[in-house]
């Protein structure tokens, strides 16, 4: 599995090639998703543990992994769905989701020594490299099933997926500003 997650993140063209002719295969994506969320949420747990000098492991590693389920269930669900009606896959869209999320795990172990030495920049690093390096996954992904370049639904994508959720939490934090 882990060989199948490294193809997908490191060579997405030649790994989603050789999925076209298989049939769908939903429910080892959906494991590659959720071992890199899983993989991300510890390393940004870890990396807000070092961030704020905390001792408490067990509680913040604790949300991490939920969090990393909630993430995993929006991001899979929600990303497989957007792409399916945009870029006009049948059940493809939700494994070209699944393995795009596979980069997760690969960004979370590069990048445990600096979460341990610089938190606070390789915490950065994390968030953006991860979300670029996905994009990229995702789009080359696309392309192959799609017979055509998917600049306009990975746009889209990232405008809903990943905008969506930053206007709620900008919203949720002006109104607690507000109020306190």
């Amino acid at each position: 599995m882990i060989q199948e997650m490294w193809r997908a993140a490191s060579a997405p063209r030649a790994f989603f090639g050789a999925l076209e002719p298989q049939p769908p295969r939903i429910p080892r994506a959906a494991l590659a998703a959720a071992l890199g969320f899983a993989a991300l949420a510890l390393a940004l747990g870890l990396g807000f543990l070092r961030a704020t000098a905390s001792d408490a492991y067990a509680p913040v590693l604790l949300f991490a992994l939920l969090f990393g389920g909630v993430g995993f269930g929006y991001a899979w669900g929600f990303s497989s769905l957007f792409v399916q009606r945009p870029g006009e896959l049948d059940v493809r869209a939700w494994e070209v989701s699944g393995w795009s999320w596979s980069v997760g795990l690969f960004a979370a172990l590069s990048l445990l020594v600096p979460l341990l030495v610089f938190p606070l920049p390789a915490l950065a690093v994390l968030l953006a490299g991860t979300l670029l390096w996905h994009l990229g996954v995702l789009r080359v992904g696309l392309s192959v099933f799609l017979g055509r370049p998917a600049w306009r639904v990975v746009v889209l994508y990232a405008l809903f997926v990943y905008g969506f959720p930053l206007l709620i939490l900008t919203a949720l934090l002006v109104a607690f500003s507000y109020v306190f």
